[in-house]
């Protein structure tokens, strides 16, 4: 396992040594109790000489488990013509066989026993009353998925090909799966996890379906979070047995910290539970680890390309082909090559390739209504589809492919493999877009640099972005946003990233979680997708900073940078002076003293740009030419966005727009923005908030706690509008002109007969509300009108 870090390394033959442990006792208490007459027993003995049979080849010493298997083995040989003759005894007969199978890996003399019993075993399956344990599933065409003792059925066959070189498994797996598919629709199968790896070693299609369903599984968190919850082992064993007849990085990050994560929650289960239950679930992980093990040893995975090295653009039309295994409609239609890929037809752009969503994405996307003629109508040049076109006029280019999800995902891995520039991965609760906007600007001037579109930072965003980062550009800055626990894995996965900038933790997304602590374990995901020797930069100044450095520790990350007011921070703020539009920053950049200008207001603005010196320093950035940049930065649409705005009587107002987003740190932050402004001509400071979305049943209390910040700035008249918002209005000070309102049109007009010229007003809310984006929207459609 030379691509582990060496505590994982550790980490993972530790638990293995612990889980022998626990499975050789129950080997040897079986063995003392005699178990030839229930069947459940002999099942649970003939698992467990499997899983120690395969596992001799990680232990030191052995020779300590050699006694009990070989106990076994002449056990079974007693009890071999027994079972045989039983029919019900078919699951029997299953693990009887697959412990040959691993015996005979460790003790070659019993080949011949393996290769008889084999026989016997075709034979047997070949009557009748066999049909009992492979039924074809035809009942329900959803279901066709295979149960627990069908599942061992097919472990069986690959293991007889894998190990023994049986070319009647082998037959008889794709036979199987064959059957079971052919016969359902393929967005069904695509659903089903228990034929990934399976179907992983089989010729075409059926290799080609296999990275179709795990893709689904790995890139879609319903899909992923139903296995994980539902099927875990099962699950981690077909994907370890993907890799290890189709190995790729992405899917070696993947179900290494899904290992990792698993294992402890496994710890934690089996710590008070039942013996029957220990037992159980330990064999299922010690299995697992197994074969993950194997898939991994020999550092099988590489960097496989679809296509020489030499082409250095995966967007034309043979490329996309081969890469997502589609089809060309008309066959004869000119070849093309696409200025980028899109799921989103207001983003087409001359000679793009639209990717319409199907029955794969998620409902936000696919509808059945969704038209395949329209976007050549915008510009593109081709369109993929997972549904055959019912005509063209042979100017409109198709490419057919089973999947469109997977198929995005395709060329979002084969883009980042291809990628040699820099890439930095942002995440955080607060300032991700802005500060992936300064590190995009600075950058740009020592370098072709590329950044993800705002907010297209979520679980089909990101592949979008990756897809389209430009082999020819220096430097890419993508964003990671979160949800549920295990929804930033998939993403750090793909995109890799040389250096990751972690900006700050606050309580969003509560509804997902329970705790603070699973908010940041979640956000920390990103370092599992860090490439070797990789940089992660922390927020010195967090509240959270020890918890996080202490997860970056366990991962055996050594390349840490700080950043921010901490006396111990590498890129920390001596003096911040705080303008209503500037502010002048000193920094000591590990010892070395600088000053510079930044443009953007705000405390946070200024913390956020010492995570952009920390990139720029781990670059090796010309810092003196670098921190002159800072004073020329613009802000982000609907971040600290200010304008001016007519109302009555040809007066004016200016309007600070930070309306993108909202919680209780950019909160504060945009009321101290505001008390920094100096209105003219008798202006006040006008507030307007909306409420803070996604913090879970403490919603109530984070927007109270605001009133102190409220009640203790410069804020002359204070407006709220939604949910919550009422419980802050309801704490803050008589002196403040402060109202509630219940709709966003009543604060709208209220505000129009309310603001007069010089006033100064700022808009806080969260996007997903949409209350304050709809106020800021009358406002200027009032100015038009």
């Amino acid at each position: 396992m030379n691509n582990l870090a060496t505590n994982e390394q550790l980490f993972f033959s530790r638990t293995l040594e612990s889980s022998l442990f626990k499975i050789s006792s129950q080997l040897k208490a079986l063995l003392d109790f005699q178990t030839s007459g229930d069947q459940d027993l002999v099942s649970q003995l003939l698992k467990c000489g499997t899983v120690l049979s395969y596992a001799l080849r990680y232990v030191q010493d052995p020779t300590r488990y050699h006694k009990l298997l070989s106990q076994l083995y002449a056990l079974i040989s007693q009890q071999g013509s027994d079972i045989e003759e039983e029919g019900a005894a078919s699951e029997s007969q299953i693990y009887r066989l697959r412990f040959l199978v691993a015996y005979s890996q460790c003790d070659s003399a019993i080949a011949n026993d393996v290769a008889i019993v084999t026989k016997n075993f075709w034979q047997q399956t070949e009557k009748p009353e066999y049909s009992k344990l492979l039924p074809d599933f035809t009942q329900k065409q959803d279901s066709r998925i295979p149960n627990y003792l069908e599942y061992d059925y097919l472990m069986l066959l690959f293991e007889l090909w894998w190990f023994v070189d049986d070319a009647e498994a082998y037959g008889r797996l794709e036979r199987y799966c064959a059957r079971n598919l052919n016969a359902q629709p393929y967005h069904k199968t695509c659903g089903h996890h228990r034929w990934i790896g399976f179907l992983a070693i089989l010729p075409p299609p059926f290799k080609k379906m296999s990275g179709d369903i795990l893709l689904q599984h790995i890139f879609r968190s319903n899909y992923l979070r139903s296995a994980i919850n539902n099927d875990p082992w099962r699950f981690m064993e077909q994907v370890c047995l993907y890799h290890l007849t189709l190995p790729d990085v992405a899917v070696f990050r993947f179900i290494s910290a899904l290992f990792v994560r698993r294992i402890e929650e496994y710890n934690h289960s089996v710590r008070y539970a039942g013996a029957d239950l220990v037992i159980d679930n330990t064999l299922a992980l010690a299995n697992t680890l197994l074969l993950y093990m194997r898939s991994y040893e020999e550092e099988t995975y590489s960097e496989k390309l679809f296509f020489p090295d030499s082409v250095k653009s995966i967007w034309d039309t043979d490329s996309v082909l081969q890469i997502t295994d589609g089809k060309l409609l008309p066959e004869q239609s000119m070849r093309q090559r696409y200025s980028m890929g899109t799921f989103i037809s207001n983003q087409i752009v001359p000679k793009a390739l639209l990717i319409l969503p199907d029955e794969n994405w998620t409902r936000a996307y696919y509808s059945v209504k969704a038209t395949q003629a329209r976007p050549f109508s915008l510009g593109a040049t081709a369109v993929m589809t997972s549904h055959p076109p019912g005509t063209t006029d042979g100017m409109q280019q198709f490419i057919l492919v089973r999947n469109t999800f997977s198929a995005m995902i395709k060329l979002a891995l084969e883009n980042r493999k291809r990628y040699g520039g820099k890439v930095v991965g942002i995440t955080g609760s607060v300032g991700k877009t802005t500060t992936a906007s300064m590190v995009h600007n600075i950058l740009s001037h020592f370098g072709r640099t590329y950044k993800n579109i705002s907010n297209f930072n979520h679980e089909t965003g990101v592949p979008k972005s990756v897809m389209n980062i430009p082999q020819d550009s220096d430097y890419a800055i993508l964003e990671m946003g979160m949800g549920r626990p295990g929804t930033i894995l998939p993403k750090t996965v793909l995109v890799r990233p040389h250096i990751v900038i972690v900006t700050e933790i606050q309580h969003d997304h509560m509804e997902f979680h329970d705790s603070i602590n699973s908010v940041i374990e979640t956000k920390l995901e990103i370092i599992e997708g860090l490439e070797p020797g990789g940089t992660v930069i922390l927020n010195r100044d967090s509240r959270h900073y020890a918890y996080m450095l202490g997860i970056v520790h366990a991962k055996g990350i050594s390349r840490i940078t700080t950043f921010g007011e901490h006396p111990l921070a590498d890129i920390r703020a001596t003096s911040i002076e705080l303008n209503s539009d500037f502010s002048e920053i000193e920094v000591e950049i590990y010892g070395r003293h600088n000053r510079y200008k930044l443009s953007l207001p705000g405390i946070h603005m200024a913390l956020n740009s010492l995570a952009v010196l920390a990139v720029l320093y781990d670059l090796g950035i010309d810092l003196e030419d670098a921190l002159l940049q800072f004073q020329t930065l613009l802000p982000t649409a609907g971040r600290n966005e200010i304008f001016e705005l007519s109302i009555k009587n040809g007066e004016t107002v200016q309007v600070i727009d930070d309306s993108y987003n909202a919680n209780p740190a950019s909160m504060r932050s945009s009321f101290h923005i505001l008390s920094l402004m100096n209105p003219k001509n008798g202006g006040r400071r006008v507030m307007v908030v909306g409420d803070m979305g996604e913090l879970g049943e403490k919603s109530k209390e984070y927007h109270e706690e605001l009133a102190l910040d409220v009640n203790h700035s410069k804020i002359d008249i204070f407006y709220s509008v939604g949910e919550y918002t009422r419980y802050l209005n309801d704490k803050i000070k008589d002196r403040i002109d402060h109202r509630h309102f219940s709709s966003s049109d009543e604060l709208g007009d209220v505000l129009l007969e309310t603001l007069h010229g010089g006033d100064i007003i700022s808009f806080k809310g969260s996007a997903r509300a949409g209350d304050v984006k709809e106020i800021i929207a009358h406002l200027k459609h009032s100015q038009s009108g």
